[in-house]
């Protein structure tokens, strides 16, 4: 038997193909007006219903990687934004034998008067529509469809910043580059909470650690490149190596930074241990005690 393109084998040895379902909502601003949610009209020779974006996962993309480019290549539109996976899980029979995994995933778009115009290919689709949640709901045929509308229209899951700088939600990594990146840029204290602001949609973001991570460390000139995209100097002063013998610093923003693993490596070279085991830093010429 020769598996279908994008089918993988799982963990107990059957084979599965990865999907992803993608409803993309609109609002004019976040919390404000009515929702839209886009849906699409199969082709009569696939089957002529109505449902969100889908489509397979290809090897080698994340589940959350692979929702971004379906969402952009059967709507034509462009999303600078982290697709949020709405904790759905579905698992149901496929042709030859193996088993279709779809998870459902969430991708807003906010402003403008109304919702953006799609560009269909025809290849798949040959109509699409803004509906209000409800109707979006009644209009799909199949009852997981109808489930990821509901809970894409009642609003998204908070963000979860790892201790090693890895960004997720309900459980699944943000592993995109773009977007894992865009996270980190807007990443800001509101009030006692962390959130991410992203085009005016704001989510809560829990932190395992410190919310600014040390990307690279140049040992020559001292400089950092942090997750935020910005480069900073290092104040030695203000390392700590940590119980854990992680290594942490103050950033000019008072704000505290953890290390990476490549940062770390380079940093050690320069770190040694004193009598009574002290520690000093080797930074531009000087023996600085950390």
């Amino acid at each position: 038997m020769i598996a279908a393109q994008g089918a993988e084998i799982s963990q107990n040895g059957g084979m599965e193909f990865r999907k992803a379902l993608v409803v993309i909502v609109w609002q004019a601003s976040p919390g404000k007006g009515e929702k839209k949610v886009l849906v699409f009209k199969l082709i009569p020779r696939r089957g002529g219903f109505w449902q969100p974006v889908t489509g397979k996962v290809e090897k080698g993309e994340s589940y959350a990687e692979g929702a971004l480019r379906e969402a952009e290549e059967e709507s034509g539109l462009r999303f600078e934004r982290v697709p949020q996976y709405l904790g759905l899980e579905a698992k149901f029979p496929g042709r030859d034998g193996y088993t279709v995994v779809e998870k459902a995933f969430f991708l807003p778009i906010f402003g403008g008067d109304g919702p953006p115009e799609p560009v269909l290919d025809g290849k798949e689709h040959d109509a699409s529509e803004w509906l209000s949640p409800e109707e979006a709901a009644g209009r799909v045929k199949w009852p997981g469809n109808k489930a990821a509308i509901e809970r894409a229209s009642s609003g998204a899951s908070p963000l979860f910043l790892s201790k090693r700088g890895a960004f997720f939600q309900d459980g699944e990594e943000v592993t995109h580059e773009r977007t894992a990146s865009l996270l980190h840029r807007s990443l800001k204290k509101q009030g006692s909470m962390w959130v991410v602001d992203v085009g005016g949609e704001v989510l809560d973001v829990i932190l395992e650690d410190t919310p600014r991570f040390v990307l690279s460390y140049d040992r020559e000139s001292g400089l950092m490149t942090l997750s935020d995209g910005t480069k900073e100097e290092l104040s030695p002063g203000t390392l700590q190596i940590r119980g854990d013998h992680s290594i942490v610093c103050a950033l000019k923003s008072g704000l505290a930074a953890a290390f990476t693993s490549p940062a770390y490596y380079e940093l050690s070279k320069d770190v040694n241990e004193e009598p009574g085991g002290a520690f000093s830093l080797l930074f531009k010429g000087k023996n600085i005690k950390i």
